[in-house]
């Protein structure tokens, strides 16, 4: 059984290597900030990295674990705007 002649036609008549109009990435509008939730939903911060909120965290509360789920047994990191 032979094929219809418009299953032999490429799909991608252009190529893959046309450019692409839309990048990928969008630039940050300002730098990015977080904030350590408690295990009440109060904020705390904001901080200039991670690291440094999860410091925070473990020596503000020192028998807790982070809570990403935030069932309320923990204290969560989240992104702040600038």
């Amino acid at each position: 059984m032979n094929a219809p002649k418009d299953a032999e036609k490429t799909v991608n008549v252009s190529g893959t290597s046309e450019k692409i109009d839309t990048p990928l990435t969008q630039p940050r509008s300002g730098p990015v900030r977080y904030e350590v939730i408690d295990v009440h939903g109060n904020n705390h911060g904001p901080f200039q990295t991670m690291e440094q909120a999860c410091r925070y965290a473990s020596r503000a509360w020192p028998l807790q674990e982070q809570d990403p789920d935030r069932a309320g047994v923990g204290w969560d990191v989240q992104v702040v705007g600038s």
